[in-house]
């Protein structure tokens, strides 16, 4: 097979995303977890996703009395003190701008405000806790006590620069970068 399209041809490369099942919120190694009188829960295939696929996953957390509350995370040890970047889509479900925390540990540098309409891409750099890729309401310092969001496409990579996504559909045997494969010939 042949594409012309140079934009179109699919990219082989390395892996980028030390993620597991980075589109598939429902397995094992996605989990919640709450603190103290905290709540969260996640509905995957919740809303539309930027691609317009019913993809992306809602994270609903609480954090009563000031308290540390729920989160979404996945715990993967990849090697602390390296430089790691954790980037995820994110999309306000209320209308309403949110100030939450993508990353545990890390204090204010963690803190994100999602804006109160549409799809904004998020990314954060450290080495603190680097085995952590976490969203939600874990650290009280200027967070706010609900976070209803939806996510779509998280990923943690070396460096301190986000790139382009790359799926990790499973167990890391399995990912892709550039585009879907519907684009690259044309659904054929």
């Amino acid at each position: 097979m042949l594409q012309s399209t140079s934009v179109d041809r699919p990219l082989l490369s390395a892996r980028v995303n030390l993620l597991t099942y980075s589109e598939d919120f429902s397995t094992g190694v996605w989990s919640t977890v709450v603190y103290g009188s905290g709540t969260v829960a996640i509905t995957p295939n919740y809303s539309l996703a930027p691609d317009g696929t019913t993809t992306a996953c809602r994270v609903l957390g609480t954090a009563p009395g000031g308290s540390d509350g729920g989160t979404l995370r996945v715990s993967r040890l990849i090697g602390a003190g390296n430089p790691y970047t954790r980037s995820v889509y994110i999309k306000s479900n209320t209308g309403i701008a949110q100030t939450i925390s993508i990353c545990a540990g890390l204090g204010s540098e963690g803190l994100i405000t999602v804006p109160s309409s549409g799809w904004a891409r998020f990314d954060v750099a450290s080495s603190a806790y680097s085995y952590i890729w976490n969203l939600g309401l874990y650290r009280p310092d200027g967070t706010d006590a609900t976070c209803d969001v939806s996510i779509w496409h998280p990923q943690t990579e070396l460096g301190t620069t986000a790139t382009d996504y790359q799926s990790i559909l499973t167990d890391g045997s399995t990912y892709a970068s550039g585009p879907p494969i519907a684009q690259l010939y044309d659904g054929v």
